[in-house]
């Protein structure tokens, strides 16, 4: 069903979403200043993730550069390196995680199949990777 697995991915992506936020590298947590900025950059990524989710595929560009050079102008107004980090990080995250669930909820869309092979796919190469980081 179409409105079952969009559902899913939707719910799925905002969980994702919220657990990118709290991924923050360590060098920018003690930094009691640049708390407010943070803060409200963390609070905008979740918001503009599910925008760029949920655009038609042909403005998907548009949208993903025109958030993340929104993200980058707020991140930066304090001209601080650890804004500046922060900004990377939370900038990276947008197009990491909007795209691959853009693409996952218009795949749900095709069929059922194509999206268990998919995430059959990215669960053996998560496997893979750990036996290989394992062993070397």
């Amino acid at each position: 069903n179409v409105k079952t697995c969009q559902l899913f991915f939707q719910t799925v992506h905002i969980l994702c979403s919220l657990e990118w936020i709290h991924l923050c590298p360590e060098r920018m947590v003690n930094d009691d200043k640049k708390e407010t900025s943070r803060s409200f950059l963390t609070s905008l990524f979740p918001l503009f993730s599910f925008v760029v989710v949920n655009v038609p595929s042909d403005m998907v560009i548009v949208v993903l550069s025109l958030l993340s050079a929104t993200m980058y102008i707020v991140g930066t107004i304090n001209n601080n390196k650890t804004d500046k980090d922060d900004t990377k990080h939370t900038a990276f995250g947008l197009i990491y995680l909007s795209l691959s669930f853009h693409c996952w909820v218009k795949l749900s869309q095709q069929s059922m199949s194509h999206t268990i092979f998919l995430l059959f796919i990215v669960w053996n190469c998560d496997s893979g990777a750990l036996v290989a980081g394992r062993l070397f």
